[in-house]
C-alpha cells in the first residue's frame, strides 16, 4: 500500500508541488491584506504546508533516505527538549505547534523537498519540468507588476513596511525579510534561465523588471544584493569591453550626485538610522541591540542541555540573525546535524561555477545579517528551483 502511494506521489510530483506552491502564494498574499488591515496574525496560513511536508516525506520514506529522515528527526528531538527546557521561562504558555512543530518543519523543509524533486530514474539529468518553469515566470512576474500597481496606487497594502514613514513598495510581498530573499532566489533563478536559454526573451524581460520592481523595496539587503549580482552580470557577459556600459555608468553616476537631496528624503529614515548610530547599528537595523535581551536570557536560565539543544522562545527571542537562530533553536547538535544535511544533500550536488559560487556567498552573507531565511516555509519553492538549477549534470 505504501509502495502504491510512493508511486502515485512520485509520478505526480511536479502536478503536486506546482498546487501547493500557488496555495502558498495565495496565503502569502491574504496574510499581507489581513495583517495591514487588522494588525492581527492570519492564523493557519501553514496548514497547507503540513499537508504537503507530510506527502512529500512520505514519498521518499525508504531504507536509501534513511539518514535524512533520521536526521530531520533528530532535529525534532532537539527542538522539542531545547523549547520544554525553557517553558517556565516563557511569558507565556508554550505554544506547542508554532514554537516546535511550525519552527521545525521550516528548517528542514528543504532536505526531503529537494529530495522529492530531484529523484530521477538513473542517468538521467534533473530537468525542471515547461510547466513549472511558466508558473515561475507567472508568479515572479506578478509579483514584480504589484510593486508598479503599488507605485501608482500609494496604498498602503502594498508598502513593504507597516511603519508609513519608511520607503519601501513591495507590491504583495511580505514581509521585509521575503521582499529581500524573493529577490536574490527569483533574480538569480532567472539569470541561470537565461543562460540555459538565451533564445527565450521572457526570461531576459522578467530579469529585468524583477530587478527593476527591487530598487523600490526599500531593503538595504536587497539593494547589497542587485550590486553584486549585477557586477556578476558585467563580467560574466564580459561587458566591461563595451564602451556604452562606462557611458552608461557615467550618466547613472552623475544621475544620483543631481537627485542626491532627493534621495536622501525618500529614505530619510535610514539616512537618520545611519546618523545616529554606529555602522554595525546600521546595517543590522537594531538587531544587534535587540539581540542583547537574548543574550542575557542565555546567560541567566541557559543550562548545558540548552548548548546541546537549544532553546529559544521564537515568538519573543529571535534575533533575525540565521546561524545565530539556527544554533538557539538547535544547540550544537542539532546546528551539526542541519549543516550536515545541507551539505549531504544540497550543497554537494551543486555545480560550482563562478555565478553559482557568487550567487551562494551572497545569500549566506545576507542571511547572517538578517532576515528569517532558514524557517521560512514559503522561501522552500523558490528555493528549491534555484538549487535545481544549479544541480550537477548525473552520468
Amino acid at each position: 500500500m505504501k509502495g502504491d502511494l510512493q508511486v502515485v506521489l512520485q509520478s505526480n510530483k511536479w502536478q503536486l508541488f506546482l498546487v501547493f506552491w500557488i496555495i502558498n502564494v495565495m496565503l502569502s498574499i491574504a496574510y499581507k491584506f489581513y495583517y495591514y488591515h487588522t494588525g492581527n496574525h492570519l492564523l493557519y496560513t501553514w496548514t497547507p504546508d503540513i499537508l504537503f511536508f507530510a506527502l512529500v516525506v512520505l514519498s521518499i520514506f525508504s531504507k536509501e533516505n534513511s539518514s535524512v529522515i533520521l536526521g530531520i528527526m533528530l532535529l525534532l528531538l532537539c527542538k522539542i527538549i531545547g523549547s520544554w527546557s525553557i517553558a517556565s521561562f516563557y511569558p507565556n504558555q508554550m505554544d506547542l505547534y508554532k514554537d516546535v512543530v511550525k519552527t521545525w518543519m521550516g528548517y528542514v523543509y528543504i532536505f526531503p523537498l529537494f529530495l522529492f524533486l530531484s529523484k530521477t530514474a538513473d542517468n538521467i539529468t534533473i530537468e525542471i519540468p515547461e510547466q513549472v518553469k511558466q508558473a515561475f515566470v507567472i508568479l515572479a512576474g506578478a509579483f514584480a507588476v504589484s510593486v508598479f500597481v503599488g507605485l501608482v496606487l500609494q496604498t498602503h497594502i502594498f508598502h513593504t513596511y507597516p511603519n508609513p514613514t519608511r520607503f519601501g513598495i513591495s507590491g504583495l510581498l511580505y514581509p521585509s525579510s521575503y521582499v529581500s530573499y524573493f529577490y536574490v532566489t527569483s533574480i538569480s533563478t532567472t539569470y541561470l534561465l537565461r543562460k540555459r536559454m538565451p533564445s527565450k526573451k521572457v526570461y531576459s524581460i522578467l530579469l529585468y523588471t524583477l530587478s527593476l520592481a527591487a530598487i523600490f523595496s526599500g531593503t538595504k539587503s536587497t539593494y547589497l544584493f542587485l550590486l553584486v549580482f549585477y557586477t556578476l552580470y558585467v563580467l560574466d557577459n564580459q561587458y566591461y569591453r563595451k564602451k556604452w556600459l562606462w557611458g552608461l555608468i557615467g550618466v547613472a553616476i552623475l544621475g544620483l550626485i543631481a537627485i542626491r537631496h532627493k534621495l536622501a528624503s525618500v529614505f530619510h529614515v535610514l539616512v537618520e538610522l545611519y546618523q545616529k548610530e554606529d555602522f554595525i547599528t546600521f546595517a543590522l537595523s537594531y538587531r544587534n541591540i535587540y539581540a542583547q535581551s537574548t543574550l542575557l536570557f542565555i546567560q541567566e536560565n541557559w543550562t548545558w542541555k540548552n548548548y546541546v539543544f537549544g532553546g529559544l522562545d521564537n515568538v519573543n527571542q529571535l534575533t533575525e540573525m540565521a546561524f545565530i537562530d539556527l544554533f538557539l533553536n538547535f544547540g550544537i547538535l542539532g546546528t551539526s546535524v542541519f549543516l550536515l544535511l545541507y551539505y549531504r544533500f544540497i550543497i554537494r550536488h551543486i555545480k560550482w561555477s563562478l555565478v553559482n559560487l557568487v550567487i551562494t556567498i551572497c545569500i549566506v552573507i545576507l542571511i547572517s545579517v538578517g532576515g528569517n531565511f532558514f524557517d521560512r516555509v514559503y522561501l522552500a519553492p523558490w528555493l528549491v528551483i534555484l538549487f535545481l538549477l544549479q544541480a550537477k549534470e548525473k552520468k
